[in-house]
């Protein structure tokens, strides 16, 4: 097998685990476009505040591939969702209710146009039947309060949730920071509202989603058996229009 195409199978498979998190249909151009195209259903209202994902310039999720032949990074800057805050008595902040992202195949980036377009493809990740990955919060665990100042509160949380991929789907529970910053002139700057931010690093194992178990980029040392994540969102209460 060439190198070039033993790198685009490493691109293949590192690119489907760019993410997290997960919600529904997605504008193929861009998943703001349209309300970012996750609706909130009624039941998640009802339990609390939500909080939308707003649009900022750094990347919202970024991925890597440190195998010891090869090192590949890419990120997207299109993840859209929301979650909720619970409103019952006696619960925290980051005890979250509920919540849903959506991360864009076509919006996985390496900075190499011809290497995205091969990822995208029906041999890949077959956008055109799998336009997005999806994860939705199911559980949210392990709540302690780390950090509280005028300003910001920050609490660590284990995320229980959804993910799917490429027709997989596979519970997973990552560690997070969320951190919670009431409207003020600093926020303001980024976007309207009460502002939340969810931050997580941790590593996807491929075999776990069917991936890369006879692939000759991994006995190469091409492609990394476990794919380091990281997610840095930025949520207001200011709905988007």
């Amino acid at each position: 097998m060439s190198i070039a195409r033993i790198k685009m199978n490493t691109f293949w498979l590192l690119v489907g685990f760019a993410v997290l998190f997960a919600g529904s249909t997605v504008a193929a151009e861009d998943p703001r476009d349209e309300h970012v195209g996750i609706v909130v259903p009624d039941e998640h209202a009802k339990l609390g505040q939500v909080y939308y994902v707003v649009s900022t310039r750094k990347p919202n999720v970024t991925f890597r591939s440190d195998a010891k032949a090869e090192k590949i990074k890419g990120t997207s800057v299109q993840i859209a969702g929301y979650v909720v805050t619970p409103s019952s008595a006696g619960a925290l902040p980051a005890q979250l209710a509920a919540g849903k992202f959506v991360l864009p195949v076509i919006s996985l980036d390496t900075g190499n146009s011809t290497m995205n377009q091969h990822m995208q493809a029906k041999r890949w990740l077959h956008t055109v039947a799998f336009p997005t990955i999806e994860f939705s919060i199911t559980n949210v665990t392990d709540v302690e309060l780390v950090k509280e100042r005028p300003g910001r509160t920050s609490y660590k949380a284990k995320l229980v949730g959804i993910m799917s991929l490429v027709g997989h789907e596979k519970e997973l529970t990552v560690d997070a920071t969320i951190t919670l910053k009431p409207e003020s002139a600093r926020t303001k700057r980024i976007a309207p509202g009460d502002i939340l931010t969810i931050k997580s690093n941790f590593n996807v194992v491929l075999a776990e989603f069917g991936m890369g178990i006879n692939d000759p980029g991994i006995k190469a040392g091409k492609i990394a058996a476990q794919i380091k994540i990281a997610v840095d969102l930025t949520l207001s209460t200011h709905q988007p229009k």
